[in-house]
């Protein structure tokens, strides 16, 4: 088998039937309330709300407090993994969350602004994206020819690398604008930034209240098993973030290694030449794999829980990968 599809296949696994797996509820707090709506100069103070980045096809971010919060699994969650130790971590300066993935359009029109609307292969497979026209491969719609780009689909098939130019180049646009607070910049979350966020003061395996088989469902005209979701269209976490399970797997900023339970506070992995670390699972992690008919429910949990970690080389892309962004403090 072709080392790309086996590991599109070996890093998604099967959703399935699941029903009784509740999470926490925490009380949303209403520093992150969605309706509350914050200027540039009031982001720039670090004011609780959603920021719509101006000129961006609609990239919008949520505050996340500081705070602390239990990263990894306890031993007997369904579906662990042996790499999900559990430490204590204390996330310090407060950020901004994209309240969804980045989309095609999003990325496109920043980094390819002279694409052509109709397709471009990439991968092994020549595997099509984006498909910017009505009735493609991806489902992606436009009202007319003249249209701005208005994709809903999730920009898969990113490389980490891809992933950070994209962060790189909006930082120093909007750098340039005068749109940034002081020692912030927009990047890709760490591991500690990504579980905190998407866990929203839960503590069991999903961030999200309710059965799983509930907040990940989508009516089968939305979503045909072939592509990825539409984003937005599932039930938000308690901090107005969609998608953190099981749309695509999500790039961190974070080198792949064993949590160093030294790293108490906001911690970052840096380890040269490393693989970097991928969070949340994706669309193609409801399929079981190939030998396995009726996969058990920790085959079905292992890769969408909110302390589950996957990693690939920072130069590899799948249809599978993507991003979501943060403005927050420099890293390394």
């Amino acid at each position: 088998m072709n080392r790309s599809i086996y590991l599109l296949f070996t890093i998604s696994v099967g959703l399935g039937s699941m029903t009784g797996c509740v999470a926490s509820t925490p009380a949303k707090p209403a520093s992150t309330a969605q309706d509350r709506p914050v200027t540039a100069g009031q982001m720039k103070a670090l004011t609780p709300g959603v920021y719509a980045i101006p000129d961006s096809h609609e990239v919008k971010l949520t505050y996340i407090p500081a705070g602390k919060f239990v990263m990894g699994s306890p031993s007997g969650e369904v579906g662990r993994r042996d790499d999900e130790t559990q430490r204590t971590v204390t996330i310090s300066p407060p950020f901004y969350m994209g309240i969804k993935e980045i989309t095609q359009a999003q990325y496109m029109n920043a980094m390819h602004p002279d694409h052509v609307e109709d397709r471009m292969n990439k991968g092994p497979w020549a595997h099509h994206l984006p498909a910017f026209y009505k009735g493609g491969p991806w489902g992606v719609e436009r009202t007319d020819v003249t249209s701005p780009l208005r994709s809903d689909k999730p920009m898969d098939m990113l490389t980490w690398e891809e992933a950070t130019a994209y962060c790189a180049w909006l930082t120093k646009r909007e750098a340039a604008a005068g749109r940034l607070p002081k020692g912030y910049v927009y990047r890709l979350p760490t591991e500690a930034e990504w579980e905190y966020a998407c866990r929203a003061g839960s503590t069991g395996p999903f961030g999200v209240k309710g059965e799983l088989a509930t907040f990940m469902d989508l009516k089968a005209d939305i979503f045909d098993g072939t592509t990825s979701n539409p984003i937005g269209r599932r039930q938000a976490n308690p901090w107005g973030l969609y998608d953190m399970h099981g749309s695509l797997w999500e790039w961190v900023v974070d080198g792949y290694a064993p949590y160093d339970a030294s790293q108490a506070f906001d911690p970052l992995a840096v380890v040269p030449d490393a693989e970097k670390v991928m969070r949340g699972g994706s669309y193609m992690s409801h399929k079981p794999a190939e030998d396995k008919d009726k996969p058990s429910d920790a085959d079905k949990f292992r890769s969408i829980r909110s302390a589950s970690r996957r990693h690939l080389p920072r130069d590899f892309d799948l249809p599978i990968t993507g991003m979501r962004i943060v403005l927050g403090p420099e890293r390394p």
